[in-house]
């Protein structure tokens, strides 16, 4: 990957259906990045994991529908296209949808993650310290506390 000076990268990589919008995925197209995108993502997995669905998925069924209308179509470019024009209001509603059956903490973690402006979304330090997060959790003994670990 091609770095920048403020750390941030440009080459995309990944499933568009998990990518964060500020992440072009055409050639010749530079995305600055920074870690965010990788909030936005872990978002949507979180989704899949709770629920079995996310507002960007693209099913099998579907992309063979819209190719038979139209066998030129670009499905990656309309997927793309579809979540920057209409992207948050289709998490807006997918998340209304869901907040009856999750907590209110998951429900505004959740809501945090999937923002579009990457200068609203959450850090990943701000996940971690979210209160969702953290609910149950019990101390740590102190034998742990006094260590640091290096992944």
């Amino acid at each position: 990957m091609e770095a920048h000076s403020d750390g941030a990268y440009c080459e995309w990589r990944g499933t568009l259906g998990y990518a964060a919008p500020e992440w072009s995925p055409y050639r010749g197209v530079k995305s600055v990045v920074d870690t965010k995108v990788d909030v936005f993502s872990l978002a949507l997995t979180m989704l899949i994991l709770l629920c079995g669905d996310q507002p960007f998925l693209c099913p099998t069924a579907m992309r063979q529908k819209l190719q038979e209308k139209n066998p030129r179509m670009d499905i990656k470019k309309f997927v793309y296209e579809t979540m920057l024009s209409n992207g948050e209001f289709m998490i807006a509603h997918f998340l209304q949808q869901l907040a009856p059956k999750i907590s209110d903490d998951l429900h505004a973690l959740l809501k945090f993650m999937l923002q579009f402006d990457p200068k609203r979304r959450a850090t990943i330090h701000e996940v971690i310290e979210h209160r969702w997060l953290n609910l149950n959790q019990t101390p740590a003994p102190a034998q742990l506390q006094q260590r640091s670990f290096v992944l």
